[in-house]
Protein backbone atom coordinates (compact mmCIF):
# COMPACT_ATOMS: atom_id res chain seq x y z
CA UNK A 1 0.00 0.00 0.00
CA UNK A 2 2.82 2.42 0.91
CA UNK A 3 4.54 1.66 -2.40
CA UNK A 4 1.31 2.53 -4.21
CA UNK A 5 1.00 5.74 -2.19
CA UNK A 6 4.57 6.72 -2.96
CA UNK A 7 3.97 6.01 -6.65
CA UNK A 8 0.93 8.31 -6.46
CA UNK A 9 3.08 11.07 -4.92
CA UNK A 10 5.77 10.59 -7.56
CA UNK A 11 3.14 10.94 -10.29
CA UNK A 12 1.73 14.07 -8.65
CA UNK A 13 5.22 15.53 -8.34
CA UNK A 14 5.98 14.76 -11.98
CA UNK A 15 2.75 16.41 -13.09
CA UNK A 16 3.51 19.47 -10.96
CA UNK A 17 7.04 19.74 -12.40
CA UNK A 18 5.79 19.48 -15.99
CA UNK A 19 3.24 22.22 -15.33
CA UNK A 20 5.89 24.48 -13.81
CA UNK A 21 8.30 23.83 -16.68
CA UNK A 22 5.66 25.06 -19.13
CA UNK A 23 4.67 27.94 -16.84
CA UNK A 24 8.22 29.30 -16.67
CA UNK A 25 9.60 28.41 -20.08
CA UNK A 26 8.05 30.53 -22.82
CA UNK A 27 9.59 28.42 -25.57
CA UNK A 28 7.78 25.30 -24.34
CA UNK A 29 4.58 27.34 -23.98
CA UNK A 30 4.92 28.40 -27.61
CA UNK A 31 5.33 24.76 -28.66
CA UNK A 32 2.18 23.79 -26.76
CA UNK A 33 0.28 26.75 -28.23
CA UNK A 34 1.37 25.77 -31.74
CA UNK A 35 0.23 22.18 -31.22
CA UNK A 36 -3.14 23.34 -29.89
CA UNK A 37 -3.51 25.69 -32.85
CA UNK A 38 -2.78 22.86 -35.26
CA UNK A 39 -5.66 20.87 -33.79
CA UNK A 40 -8.27 23.53 -33.04
CA UNK A 41 -7.69 26.34 -35.54
CA UNK A 42 -10.30 24.88 -37.85
CA UNK A 43 -10.56 27.89 -40.19
CA UNK A 44 -6.79 28.25 -40.60
CA UNK A 45 -6.75 31.87 -39.42
CA UNK A 46 -3.61 31.35 -37.28
CA UNK A 47 -5.58 32.22 -34.17
CA UNK A 48 -8.36 30.69 -32.09
CA UNK A 49 -11.69 32.48 -32.29
CA UNK A 50 -14.14 32.21 -29.40
CA UNK A 51 -16.06 29.23 -30.86
CA UNK A 52 -12.79 27.34 -31.41
CA UNK A 53 -11.62 28.24 -27.92
CA UNK A 54 -14.87 26.88 -26.46
CA UNK A 55 -14.33 23.60 -28.30
CA UNK A 56 -10.80 23.43 -26.88
CA UNK A 57 -12.06 24.00 -23.33
CA UNK A 58 -14.83 21.45 -23.82
CA UNK A 59 -12.26 18.90 -24.98
CA UNK A 60 -9.73 19.33 -22.17
CA UNK A 61 -12.18 20.02 -19.31
CA UNK A 62 -15.03 17.69 -20.20
CA UNK A 63 -15.17 16.03 -16.77
CA UNK A 64 -15.34 19.45 -15.09
CA UNK A 65 -18.01 20.82 -17.41
CA UNK A 66 -20.47 21.40 -14.56
CA UNK A 67 -17.98 23.75 -12.89
CA UNK A 68 -17.00 25.75 -15.98
CA UNK A 69 -19.71 28.10 -17.21
CA UNK A 70 -19.98 29.78 -20.57
CA UNK A 71 -19.36 33.12 -18.83
CA UNK A 72 -16.12 31.74 -17.37
CA UNK A 73 -14.90 30.68 -20.80
CA UNK A 74 -15.77 34.00 -22.42
CA UNK A 75 -14.22 36.00 -19.56
CA UNK A 76 -10.98 34.01 -19.88
CA UNK A 77 -10.94 34.49 -23.64
CA UNK A 78 -11.47 38.24 -23.32
CA UNK A 79 -8.82 38.56 -20.61
CA UNK A 80 -6.10 37.06 -22.80
CA UNK A 81 -7.21 38.58 -26.11
CA UNK A 82 -5.01 41.56 -25.32
CA UNK A 83 -5.24 43.15 -28.77
CA UNK A 84 -9.03 42.84 -28.75
CA UNK A 85 -9.18 41.42 -32.26
CA UNK A 86 -11.52 38.56 -31.39
CA UNK A 87 -8.92 35.82 -31.48
CA UNK A 88 -6.01 34.34 -29.55
CA UNK A 89 -2.82 34.26 -31.59
CA UNK A 90 0.16 32.10 -30.66
CA UNK A 91 1.64 34.82 -28.41
CA UNK A 92 -1.60 35.31 -26.44
CA UNK A 93 -2.11 31.56 -26.37
CA UNK A 94 1.35 30.97 -24.92
CA UNK A 95 0.69 33.51 -22.14
CA UNK A 96 -2.66 31.85 -21.37
CA UNK A 97 -1.03 28.41 -21.30
CA UNK A 98 1.62 29.63 -18.87
CA UNK A 99 -1.00 31.16 -16.56
CA UNK A 100 -3.13 28.01 -16.58
CA UNK A 101 -0.16 25.68 -16.02
CA UNK A 102 1.11 27.81 -13.15
CA UNK A 103 -2.35 27.85 -11.56
CA UNK A 104 -2.88 24.12 -11.80
CA UNK A 105 0.61 23.47 -10.46
CA UNK A 106 -0.17 25.69 -7.47
CA UNK A 107 -3.48 23.88 -6.97
CA UNK A 108 -1.74 20.49 -6.89
CA UNK A 109 0.90 21.85 -4.49
CA UNK A 110 -1.77 23.32 -2.20
CA UNK A 111 -3.71 20.04 -2.11
CA UNK A 112 -0.57 18.01 -1.39
CA UNK A 113 0.54 20.40 1.33
CA UNK A 114 -2.93 20.28 2.93
CA UNK A 115 -2.89 16.47 2.94
CA UNK A 116 0.67 16.38 4.30
CA UNK A 117 -0.15 18.72 7.20
CA UNK A 118 -3.23 16.65 8.06
CA UNK A 119 -1.13 13.48 8.17
CA UNK A 120 1.64 15.15 10.17
CA UNK A 121 -0.91 16.45 12.71
CA UNK A 122 -2.50 12.99 12.96
CA UNK A 123 0.93 11.48 13.52
CA UNK A 124 1.61 13.90 16.39
CA UNK A 125 -1.78 13.08 17.92
CA UNK A 126 -1.14 9.34 17.71
CA UNK A 127 2.27 9.73 19.31
CA UNK A 128 0.73 11.75 22.15
CA UNK A 129 -2.03 9.17 22.67
CA UNK A 130 0.36 6.21 22.71
CA UNK A 131 2.67 8.02 25.13
CA UNK A 132 -0.13 8.44 27.71
CA UNK A 133 -1.20 4.91 28.69
CA UNK A 134 -2.85 6.19 31.86
CA UNK A 135 -5.23 8.36 29.84
CA UNK A 136 -6.16 5.33 27.71
CA UNK A 137 -6.80 3.26 30.82
CA UNK A 138 -9.01 5.99 32.28
CA UNK A 139 -10.99 6.22 29.04
CA UNK A 140 -11.53 2.45 28.94
CA UNK A 141 -12.57 2.47 32.62
CA UNK A 142 -15.17 5.11 31.82
CA UNK A 143 -16.45 2.98 28.92
CA UNK A 144 -16.79 0.02 31.30
CA UNK A 145 -18.57 2.17 33.92
CA UNK A 146 -16.02 1.00 36.46
CA UNK A 147 -16.62 -2.72 35.84
CA UNK A 148 -13.62 -5.01 35.52
CA UNK A 149 -15.08 -6.74 32.47
CA UNK A 150 -18.12 -6.85 30.17
CA UNK A 151 -19.91 -9.69 28.40
CA UNK A 152 -20.58 -10.01 24.70
CA UNK A 153 -24.23 -9.09 25.33
CA UNK A 154 -23.24 -5.84 27.04
CA UNK A 155 -20.74 -5.09 24.27
CA UNK A 156 -23.38 -5.79 21.59
CA UNK A 157 -25.94 -3.50 23.23
CA UNK A 158 -23.41 -0.69 23.40
CA UNK A 159 -22.49 -1.14 19.73
CA UNK A 160 -26.14 -1.22 18.61
CA UNK A 161 -26.84 1.98 20.52
CA UNK A 162 -23.81 3.71 18.96
CA UNK A 163 -24.93 2.57 15.50
CA UNK A 164 -28.47 3.90 16.05
CA UNK A 165 -27.03 7.27 17.15
CA UNK A 166 -24.84 7.45 14.05
CA UNK A 167 -21.67 7.28 16.11
CA UNK A 168 -20.42 4.03 14.53
CA UNK A 169 -20.36 2.69 11.00
CA UNK A 170 -19.84 -0.84 12.31
CA UNK A 171 -22.23 -3.73 11.77
CA UNK A 172 -23.03 -6.11 14.61
CA UNK A 173 -21.15 -8.86 12.75
CA UNK A 174 -18.04 -6.67 12.54
CA UNK A 175 -18.40 -5.81 16.24
CA UNK A 176 -18.51 -9.51 17.09
CA UNK A 177 -15.30 -10.11 15.15
CA UNK A 178 -13.63 -7.27 17.07
CA UNK A 179 -14.88 -8.72 20.37
CA UNK A 180 -13.42 -12.13 19.53
CA UNK A 181 -10.10 -10.56 18.55
CA UNK A 182 -9.86 -8.57 21.79
CA UNK A 183 -10.92 -11.53 23.95
CA UNK A 184 -7.42 -13.00 24.02
CA UNK A 185 -8.18 -15.60 26.74
CA UNK A 186 -11.41 -16.77 25.01
CA UNK A 187 -13.56 -16.53 28.14
CA UNK A 188 -16.38 -14.64 26.35
CA UNK A 189 -15.67 -11.56 28.46
CA UNK A 190 -13.61 -8.48 27.77
CA UNK A 191 -11.47 -7.17 30.59
CA UNK A 192 -10.29 -3.58 30.73
CA UNK A 193 -6.72 -4.79 30.27
CA UNK A 194 -7.61 -6.67 27.07
CA UNK A 195 -9.27 -3.60 25.59
CA UNK A 196 -6.36 -1.33 26.53
CA UNK A 197 -3.83 -3.72 24.97
CA UNK A 198 -6.03 -4.07 21.87
CA UNK A 199 -6.29 -0.29 21.50
CA UNK A 200 -2.53 0.12 21.85
CA UNK A 201 -1.89 -2.52 19.18
CA UNK A 202 -4.41 -0.92 16.82
CA UNK A 203 -3.12 2.62 17.41
CA UNK A 204 0.45 1.40 16.89
CA UNK A 205 -0.53 -0.13 13.53
CA UNK A 206 -2.24 3.11 12.48
CA UNK A 207 0.76 5.11 13.66
CA UNK A 208 3.07 2.93 11.53
CA UNK A 209 0.88 3.48 8.47
CA UNK A 210 0.55 7.24 8.93
CA UNK A 211 4.27 7.53 9.73
CA UNK A 212 5.12 5.71 6.50
CA UNK A 213 2.89 8.09 4.52
CA UNK A 214 4.52 11.14 6.11
CA UNK A 215 7.96 9.68 5.34
CA UNK A 216 6.89 9.08 1.73
CA UNK A 217 5.92 12.74 1.43
CA UNK A 218 9.28 13.86 2.80
CA UNK A 219 11.23 11.52 0.52
CA UNK A 220 9.34 12.49 -2.63
CA UNK A 221 9.38 16.24 -1.99
CA UNK A 222 12.88 16.57 -0.55
CA UNK A 223 14.17 18.01 -3.84
CA UNK A 224 16.92 20.59 -3.39
CA UNK A 225 18.21 23.29 -5.70
CA UNK A 226 21.47 21.38 -6.11
CA UNK A 227 19.67 18.22 -7.25
CA UNK A 228 17.72 20.16 -9.86
CA UNK A 229 20.91 21.79 -11.13
CA UNK A 230 22.58 18.39 -11.36
CA UNK A 231 19.80 17.37 -13.73
CA UNK A 232 20.99 20.21 -16.00
CA UNK A 233 17.74 22.11 -15.92
CA UNK A 234 17.72 25.58 -17.46
CA UNK A 235 18.63 28.60 -15.40
CA UNK A 236 15.09 29.93 -15.69
CA UNK A 237 13.65 26.77 -14.18
CA UNK A 238 16.26 26.37 -11.45
CA UNK A 239 15.47 29.88 -10.25
CA UNK A 240 11.91 28.78 -9.56
CA UNK A 241 12.77 26.06 -7.02
CA UNK A 242 10.70 27.71 -4.25
CA UNK A 243 7.62 27.08 -6.35
CA UNK A 244 8.51 23.41 -6.77
CA UNK A 245 8.37 22.81 -3.05
CA UNK A 246 5.02 22.14 -1.40
CA UNK A 247 3.25 25.46 -1.07
CA UNK A 248 1.24 26.58 1.99
CA UNK A 249 -2.43 27.20 1.43
CA UNK A 250 -3.62 30.71 0.61
CA UNK A 251 -6.31 31.32 3.21
CA UNK A 252 -7.73 34.22 1.19
CA UNK A 253 -8.76 31.84 -1.60
CA UNK A 254 -11.89 29.63 -1.69
CA UNK A 255 -11.63 26.04 -0.49
CA UNK A 256 -12.60 24.37 -3.77
CA UNK A 257 -9.77 24.09 -6.36
CA UNK A 258 -12.05 25.14 -9.24
CA UNK A 259 -13.16 28.24 -7.31
CA UNK A 260 -9.52 28.97 -6.50
CA UNK A 261 -8.69 28.77 -10.20
CA UNK A 262 -11.50 31.20 -11.07
CA UNK A 263 -10.39 33.64 -8.38
CA UNK A 264 -6.74 33.55 -9.40
CA UNK A 265 -7.66 33.81 -13.07
CA UNK A 266 -9.65 36.92 -12.18
CA UNK A 267 -6.51 38.35 -10.57
CA UNK A 268 -4.53 37.57 -13.71
CA UNK A 269 -7.24 39.24 -15.83
CA UNK A 270 -7.01 42.40 -13.71
CA UNK A 271 -3.21 42.52 -14.04
CA UNK A 272 -3.35 41.95 -17.80
CA UNK A 273 -5.99 44.63 -18.28
CA UNK A 274 -4.05 47.11 -16.14
CA UNK A 275 -0.83 46.38 -18.04
CA UNK A 276 -2.63 46.78 -21.37
CA UNK A 277 -3.98 50.19 -20.36
CA UNK A 278 -0.54 51.34 -19.20
CA UNK A 279 1.10 50.00 -22.36
CA UNK A 280 -1.20 52.13 -24.51
CA UNK A 281 -0.77 55.26 -22.38
CA UNK A 282 2.12 57.02 -24.09
CA UNK A 283 2.20 59.88 -21.59
CA UNK A 284 2.47 57.50 -18.65
CA UNK A 285 5.22 55.44 -20.31
CA UNK A 286 7.13 58.60 -21.26
CA UNK A 287 6.90 59.89 -17.70
CA UNK A 288 8.56 56.72 -16.38
CA UNK A 289 11.50 56.68 -18.81
CA UNK A 290 13.62 59.38 -17.07
CA UNK A 291 13.36 57.61 -13.71
CA UNK A 292 14.19 54.21 -15.22
CA UNK A 293 17.11 55.67 -17.18
CA UNK A 294 18.44 57.42 -14.08
CA UNK A 295 18.35 54.21 -12.04
CA UNK A 296 19.87 51.94 -14.69
CA UNK A 297 22.37 54.21 -16.42
CA UNK A 298 25.11 53.13 -14.05
CA UNK A 299 27.96 54.78 -15.94
CA UNK A 300 25.90 57.97 -16.46
CA UNK A 301 26.73 58.23 -20.15
CA UNK A 302 23.17 59.15 -21.13
CA UNK A 303 22.24 55.80 -22.64
CA UNK A 304 21.45 52.25 -21.52
CA UNK A 305 23.94 49.64 -22.72
CA UNK A 306 23.27 45.93 -23.09
CA UNK A 307 24.35 45.00 -19.55
CA UNK A 308 22.20 47.79 -18.11
CA UNK A 309 19.22 46.67 -20.16
CA UNK A 310 19.76 43.11 -18.89
CA UNK A 311 19.57 44.46 -15.34
CA UNK A 312 16.20 46.03 -16.19
CA UNK A 313 14.89 42.76 -17.65
CA UNK A 314 16.16 40.84 -14.62
CA UNK A 315 14.38 43.24 -12.26
CA UNK A 316 11.08 43.04 -14.16
CA UNK A 317 11.18 39.26 -14.59
CA UNK A 318 11.86 38.85 -10.86
CA UNK A 319 8.86 41.00 -9.96
CA UNK A 320 6.64 39.10 -12.40
CA UNK A 321 8.07 35.68 -11.39
CA UNK A 322 8.46 34.98 -15.11
CA UNK A 323 12.22 34.61 -15.72
CA UNK A 324 13.73 35.33 -19.13
CA UNK A 325 17.04 34.12 -20.45
CA UNK A 326 19.56 36.29 -22.31
CA UNK A 327 18.35 35.15 -25.74
CA UNK A 328 14.78 36.25 -24.98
Amino acid sequence: MILDFKAYLEAAKHTMYVLYYVAYDIEIAYEVAAEIGANFDFDGSSQLELDEFKKLVSYIADEYAEYVTNDDIEATFEAFDTDYNGGLDIHEGAVLIQAVCKEFAHTIADALYHHYTELATELDNLDATLADREALENEVNAMFNGQDSITWEQFRQGVEYAISEGELEFTVEQAEAVFDQLDTNDNQNLSQGEVVEGLIQWLTSVRTLVGSMVTAYKEVFATTTEEIEEQEETEAISQQIPYYEIQPEDESLPAEPVDQFRQRLYYVKMIVEEAYVIYHNDEYVASQIPDIAHELDFDEDGKIERHEFQALVSMLSGQLQLPMNKHQ
